[in-house]
């Protein structure tokens, strides 16, 4: 994909001096991320693209004079730098609209994201991409887009809204800002030669298009197998090791920071000693609202990378070009002629801060405030509920034992809260009353439920220990990657009231204890996102997360994604679908009781 100028033929006319540019940026100390240097510049824009840069980093004394342009802007000694380019994230798991998105994060510096909507796409299908799509036009910053590969995450172990095959990538591709193919999660069947893996994949590979990989936890043969299969990159090294072992074979390392895995500081500690940096890049991947309110966006990941003993130069190339590199955008990433002008200016490269944002030569934020007024505009897609459950009762809520009375051994779903969101199936004996199965005398024991959503009357149940509340029920149709319902609950009265108000809400988040509404977070948008700036929804994922705490819930960082990821069959080990429980090694189903 390539972001091209309007009228090259004006850029180059610029370029030459024969009109003159419509901005000139002076008195900046530009950042070069083709050579690594830090020099004084002039830099001329035309029509949103940059016609030329004056400068004399060898101090040749060459003269030329001073550019012309119809307006100024003085850096004041200050660094000149590109825009952050963000190289893998979801804009639903923000839980704001794109537009609501744009106006969070161009203050923080960043002026394009590479999003893979495959929440919405999963709910909505093919329209939910487009939505998506339709409403990221005409923003002060890029929003591409790849076409969501994996929908569902794992066929036939779960049931979403949409199926995504060779026909709806190739209509995703007709679209203006799809460039390339989403996070392949679907490793185990890459790896094996799944007939549809293999079609999807040589589809992309046949046009010419980036594929984005998902590689949790393989290496050696299998990590070779994945790379041959055809996928470019991977967010998913959650440490040093791993790092090093995709960088080594050419995969490139979209290194992550997000809500829920903080791998920046392993991952720069492992490879800043290697000689390039030229397949790495930064990630946002899955991040909620409240936390880049509180900390910012790309520029965060980049400071991080600093504080971890990144030199600022590299890490600014890290986060600009090399990601723009990695996704095949031509034009964007450098400060250069013929480039999008997207530009940072900057005080300190250490601390990342931007005190002005160019998107396309246009002031667009400044001082951490955005200069721009974003239009608002309605989409069918925002008033549409999305949450079709049918009739659900108390009696659906429960476990049925096949003995009256006694103990059963039972498999249940431990969350392993030091080692993130992974969860481990464990063997426990289960009290069973009066043919149901009781965990009334054991607070730490919860009951779980998948429902789906979309019209079919599928429900897994489980019991899981360790999710951390003591009483009542959490429900949400932020559930990855299907987002069916998700239940977590002590008693089927809590869990009926919440899914109630889940549905009266179209979807978003519910806690309830001893028969009511304790915290809400509405999420009317595909049941994902909420249409309000994040100001609004941060304080609700705060104001939520406090709820959680007077339910008994201690210790848990991450209390929203760790329930939201509990229904996704790639991430190891034990997943709850609407189809049941699941073992992610083995890819069986694992039945409650340990006898059937």
């Amino acid at each position: 994909m390539r972001v091209e100028p309007k009228d090259r033929r004006k850029l180059v006319d610029a370029a030459m001096g024969r009109i003159p540019c419509d901005l000139v940026i002076k008195n900046a100390k530009m950042v070069n991320v083709f050579t690594g240097e830090i020099y004084e510049a002039e830099v001329g824009i035309c029509d949103g693209f940059i016609a030329h840069i004056q400068c004399d980093p060898d101090h040749l004394g060459r003269e030329e004079k001073p550019m012309e342009g119809k307006e100024y802007y003085d850096a004041e000694g200050a660094y000149l730098t590109p825009g952050f380019v963000d190289a893998h994230i979801h804009i639903e798991s923000t839980m704001m609209t794109p537009r609501y998105f744009a106006q969070a994060v161009v203050p923080h510096g960043t002026t394009t994201v590479i999003t893979d909507p495959h929440e919405i796409g999963n709910v909505l299908g093919v329209e939910g991409v487009k939505y998506m799509h339709e409403c990221s036009e005409d923003l002060p910053m890029r929003q591409l887009i790849l076409a969501p590969s994996c929908v569902p995450s794992l066929p036939g172990k779960e049931n979403g809204g949409a199926t995504f095959g060779t026909k709806e990538i190739n209509e995703l591709f007709e679209l203006e800002r799809v460039a390339g193919l989403a996070e392949v999660m679907d490793y185990y069947g890459v790896m094996n030669n799944a007939e549809r893996m293999v079609s999807l994949l040589g589809e992309c590979l046949g046009k010419e298009k980036f594929v984005q990989g998902h590689a949790f936890c393989i290496y050696g043969r299998e990590l070779s197998a994945y790379a041959c299969g055809g996928p470019m990159s991977d967010h998913e090294a959650i440490g040093g090791i791993d790092a090093r072992d995709r960088i080594r074979i050419g995969i490139n390392v979209d290194a992550r920071e997000s809500s829920i895995s903080q791998d920046i500081k392993s991952i720069i500690n492992s490879v800043k000693d290697f000689r390039y940096f030229d397949n790495i890049t930064f990630a946002t991947d899955d991040t909620e609202s409240d936390d880049i309110l509180k900390r910012g966006h790309e520029n965060y990941i980049a400071r991080m990378a600093v504080e971890t003993g990144l030199d600022p130069v590299d890490a600014i190339k890290i986060g600009t070009i090399n990601a723009a590199r990695e996704a095949g955008i031509k034009n964007i990433g450098a400060i250069a002629p013929g480039y999008a002008a997207d530009l940072l200016v900057m005080d300190d490269l250490k601390q990342m801060e931007p005190k002005a944002v160019f998107f396309g030569g246009r002031l667009v934020a400044k001082d951490g405030r955005m200069e721009v007024e974003i239009a608002e505009k309605q989409y069918d897609v925002e008033s549409r509920n999305t949450v079709n459950l049918g009739d659900i009762c108390e009696e659906n809520l429960r476990i049925k034992a096949p003995i009256e009375n006694g103990e059963m051994d039972c498999n249940i779903i431990l969350f392993d809260h030091e080692r993130g969101f992974l969860t481990e199936f464990r063997e426990e004996k289960i009290n069973i009353k009066d043919g149901y199965v009781d965990i009334s005398a054991d607070e730490d024991l919860k009951y779980a439920v998948v429902i789906n959503r979309y019209g079919l009357k599928t429900m897994g149940k489980a019991i899981v220990r360790g999710y951390g509340i003591k009483t009542g029920a959490v429900a949400s149709t932020v559930a990855h990657d299907c987002h069916n319902v998700v239940v977590i609950y002590d008693k089927p009265e809590n869990a009926l009231k919440a899914i109630t108000r889940l549905k009266e809400n179209a979807g978003g988040y519910v806690s309830v204890m001893n028969g009511e509404v304790l915290a809400e977070m509405k999420l009317s948008v595909a049941g994902l996102m909420s249409n309000t700036p994040i100001e609004v929804i941060a304080a609700q994922s705060k104001n939520f997360k406090e709820a959680l705490k007077t339910m008994g819930m201690t210790g848990v960082e991450f209390p929203l994604f760790v329930m939201a990821i509990l229904p996704l069959p790639v991430v190891p080990n034990a997943r709850l679908t609407d189809l049941g429980m699941i073992d992610i090694i083995t890819q069986q189903f694992i039945p409650i009781f340990k006898e059937e």
